[in-house]
């Protein structure tokens, strides 16, 4: 049986939130700046997925923001705006998860706490746009 669209993305969105809410904590703490802007990543991540879902796709195996943005912007070119963020999330994605790309330098080096407090910023910002996109949808 197929999942209703609007319940999956429902249910992906969820995720998103709990995601960001992770972010969050990390910029609180203070000092987890690399794995602040990784959660937001996923965060952004899983609400693009949620509007795929919405329209009825069964499986999205895409992790690039980029990617899962330009897949989106189709049907929602308002989002189009988040195109740098989108590359930057995908930066921080390689940055904390894969150590040494670029060589020699570790994610705590190259992630501070403004790219943080941007990337949980701008991705409250898109996934409250999504939330919105989904309460809409019939």
């Amino acid at each position: 049986m197929q999942p209703n669209p609007k319940q999956e993305a429902e249910r992906w969105l969820f995720y998103a939130e709990r995601d960001l809410g992770f972010a969050r904590m990390g910029i609180e703490l203070g000092g987890y700046y690399s794995q602040t802007c990784f959660m937001a990543g996923q965060s952004v991540e899983k609400a693009l997925k949620a509007l795929l879902y919405l329209r009825g796709m069964r499986l999205v195996r895409e992790d690039s923001v980029s990617e899962l943005l330009m897949r989106v912007t189709d049907v929602h070119p308002g989002l189009d705006r988040y195109r740098d963020m989108a590359g930057r999330l995908d930066r921080y994605h390689s940055v904390s998860r894969y150590l040494g790309v670029p060589p020699g330098i570790a994610p705590y080096e190259e992630i501070g706490e403004a790219q943080a407090q941007e990337a949980v910023g701008q991705g409250e910002n898109l996934v409250l746009e999504v939330r919105n996109i989904i309460r809409l949808a019939r």
